[in-house]
C-alpha cells in the first residue's frame, strides 16, 4: 500500500500507535522500519520531508484491521 497524497505525517504515526500489530515502512532498498518502534518512528519523521521516499516507500500491515485503522493515509 502507498501513502495517500498530502497526508500529515504525525496524524499517520499517532494512528499507527492504535494498530494491533506491526506497521512497516518499506523502502525501494529493501529497508524497513517498524512505525510501531520510537526509533524508526524518529527516522520516518526525519525522511517524510524526502518526498521521493516517501512517495517510492510501501506501508505493510501485519492484520487486516490495522489497514482499517490506517485507511485515510493510505491507498492500495
Amino acid at each position: 500500500m502507498k501513502l495517500k497524497d498530502g497526508i500529515n505525517y504525525a496524524d499517520f504515526l499517532d494512528t499507527v500507535k492504535k494498530c494491533n500489530k506491526d506497521v512497516l515502512f518499506e523502502t525501494l532498498d529493501g529497508d524497513q522500519l517498524n512505525l510501531n518502534s520510537t526509533l524508526s518512528r524518529f527516522l520516518f519523521s526525519t525522511v517524510s520531508g524526502h518526498d521521493g521516499i516517501i512517495r517510492s516507500g510501501t506501508v505493510r500491515c501485519q492484520c487486516e484491521e490495522d489497514k482499517e485503522i490506517l485507511k485515510e493515509f493510505i491507498t492500495e
